[in-house]
């Protein structure tokens, strides 16, 4: 599994490059998300994370070459073998707008992704490797993702010409829920890195909003104050114990 773990890894990167290279269909994966115009998308810069994404897969894959203790590694692998297969279908999906599939797809991974997140904090990591190279890993993309679901269904309702009274409300309710996950991931788990990836969305939200309206709109202002709660949360969990 080891191998085609790396395979795995190789063939989405590879995917993903040439969906903006080639592009696929013709559209860049960003001109593919205009066509869904909605007040969730983040700006173009804050998906530079799956920089941060594949470079710590990367770790995850070369692990268990690297490590005697390999074993909560490869016991994830075949999962870790699905979610690639699973994120390079989203791809085409997405770029052919096969809107319906690119949800379905991007639901399965997030279900993937969480059984992988719940499987390897059964215990906590038994060394500063295994925590880098396996638990943060998972706790990054795994929180990255509960990201793009959220906007990947607003990118759905775009496109059946969903139009609320109200879709300011709408954004704020998807960013209530997003602050619902750190909450329960910060008190369970006690994982900063997920709550920072929570964070990095919501500064790219307001990057977004703030080039094209003024400074105090509500959904800026929910942002901000979900930031602060978030780093709150993160941070009070994290540090409970330590300080009780």
């Amino acid at each position: 599994m080891k191998w085609l773990n790396i395979l795995g890894l190789v063939t989405v990167i590879t995917v993903n490059a040439l969906a903006n290279i080639l592009p696929i269909n013709g559209m860049s994966t960003g001109q593919v998300a205009s066509m869904y115009p909605n007040l969730f998308t983040p700006a173009s810069i804050t998906f530079s994370i799956w920089t941060v994404i594949y470079l710590l897969l990367t770790g995850f894959c070369i692990s268990p070459f690297i490590s005697r203790d390999s074993k909560k590694a490869e016991s994830i692998s075949r999962l870790f073998l699905i979610t690639c297969l699973l994120n390079s279908s989203w791809i085409l999906t997405w770029h052919h707008l096969l809107i319906e599939w690119s949800l379905i797809i991007m639901i399965l991974l997030l279900v993937i992704l969480s059984m992988i997140y719940v499987k390897i904090h059964t215990k906590p990591p038994n060394s500063t490797r295994e925590k880098w190279l396996v638990h943060k890993p998972f706790s990054i993309y795994l929180a990255w993702i509960s990201v793009a679901t959220i906007a990947n269904t607003a990118a759905l309702l775009s496109a059946y010409g969903f139009s609320s009274t109200s879709p300011e409300n709408w954004v704020i309710a998807m960013i209530i829920a997003t602050q619902l996950l750190v909450y329960l991931i910060s008190k369970k788990y006690q994982d900063i890195a997920f709550a920072l990836v929570m964070i990095w969305a919501l500064i790219g939200i307001i990057i977004k909003r703030t080039d094209i309206e003024p400074v105090f709109q509500p959904i800026i202002i929910a942002c901000i104050l979900a930031i602060i709660f978030d780093a709150w949360v993160a941070l009070h969990y994290r540090y409970k114990k330590t300080l009780t």
